[in-house]
């Protein structure tokens, strides 16, 4: 645990955050809620007295993934949002504990919903998948055939150059410069169509 907040302190040295405080739950599992450090924490945030806050790794914010991902993606940015724009509307704060409260009800709903309808759910992820792997293979296709065409036109091109130096309309450094160029986007063409003929078959 030591080792931990050695961790946290120089990461906020380093960022250059002076006024910090360490919340720590020693003791309590990070599958249980309510836990002291943890309340305090969202009385913080509700307080708006919170600008950053730093942890060793997710799990130590809680190891229920819903709740989780709640917190990071929606409470959170809220507080940021709020704190940016406070001066503009103060009285119309919702306290973060009511917000938590029926987003993670409607999490769970939708996790109950999953699987209940267990078979419905697979159908719609495969179909999904199914469609996404379609799109992938028309455009790997799209790109097959264009980067074809362009191989086939740096071929005329360096024959053109070719010829025009053995006519002495440009010199041979003009000439291995400018078909070096050409040769080398030829070779990486070729092997993104190997790239996309092994994908497409397979």
């Amino acid at each position: 645990m030591n080792n931990q907040k050695a961790i946290l302190q120089k990461c906020a040295n380093d960022n250059g955050f002076r006024n910090t405080s360490l919340l720590v739950d020693d003791g309590y599992s990070g599958t249980t809620v309510d836990r002291p450090d943890r309340n305090r924490l969202m009385e913080l945030l509700d307080g708006g007295k919170l600008g950053t806050i730093v942890v060793k790794d997710m799990s130590c914010l809680g190891r229920d993934y819903l709740k989780v991902g709640m917190y990071t993606e929606m409470i959170f940015p809220n507080v940021t949002y709020r704190q940016k724009d406070k001066e503009i509307c103060p009285p119309h704060q919702i306290r973060y504990s009511v917000i938590e409260k029926y987003v993670l009800a409607g999490l769970r709903e939708i996790v109950g919903y999953m699987q209940s309808n267990e078979d419905e759910f697979v159908e719609l992820i495969t179909k999904k998948s199914r469609a996404e792997g379609d799109r992938i293979l028309r455009d790997g296709k799209r790109e097959l055939e264009k980067s074809q065409v362009r191989i086939n036109k740096l071929g005329e091109i360096i024959q053109r150059l070719y010829k025009d130096n053995i006519e002495g309309k440009i010199s041979n450094e003009c000439f291995a410069k400018m078909s070096e160029n050409y040769e080398a986007e030829q070779t990486t063409l070729e092997c993104c169509v190997t790239e996309l003929r092994g994908m497409i078959t397979s």
